[in-house]
Formats: C-alpha cells, sequence, structure tokens
C-alpha cells in the first residue's frame, strides 16, 4: 500500500501471489516531482541476495505458514527445479 502526503485518502494497494512477479509501482515524491517507479521484484531479489538469505533458510524444511493447492504445487516445483527437494517418481 502506498499513500502520498498531500493526498492521504488516495491509496493504492497491489495484490501479490507467490507465484507471480511483483509489481514495478510509483512511489510519490515531494510535491511537484513526479514519482520514481520502485521494482518490488527487483528489491526484494536484492536484499535476498545481498544478505545471503540462501544460507540461513533451510528450504528443506516445511514453510511456517504453510502453502495450500496452486501455491503449495508451485513451491514444491521451484524447490526441485533448484535442486533443494528431490523429484517425485
Amino acid at each position: 500500500m502506498i499513500c502520498h502526503l498531500h493526498f492521504p485518502v488516495w491509496i493504492r494497494i497491489w495484490k501479490a501471489l507467490i507465484n507471480m512477479r511483483l509489481p514495478v509501482v510509483p512511489v510519490p515524491l515531494l510535491p511537484g516531482d513526479l514519482d520514481v517507479a520502485l521494482d518490488l521484484q527487483l528489491a526484494l531479489d536484492t536484499v535476498y541476495d545481498s544478505l545471503r538469505f540462501d544460507l540461513s533458510i533451510d528450504y528443506t524444511r516445511p514453510p511456517e505458514v504453510l502453502l495450500e493447492g496452486e501455491a503449495a504445487a508451485w513451491a514444491e516445483q521451484c524447490l526441485q527445479a533448484a535442486g533443494v527437494l528431490p523429484g517425485r517418481s
């Protein structure tokens, strides 16, 4: 959710699904300045890679928040493709 300081009643919310790329969102700056585009997926990927979260997260364990249905199947496919989980026979 992003709210502009000078237009507090104007709020934008973006839906984020686990199997979809995060959006590029406009970030308001000072009055008279144009919004800047923030690529949320690039920002998340950069932080994840820079802080080496791949070394501190055990992807062989179930997630703390369990996924269901298509989201669970998608996550399992991603982990199998990354070699973290063995493929199903």
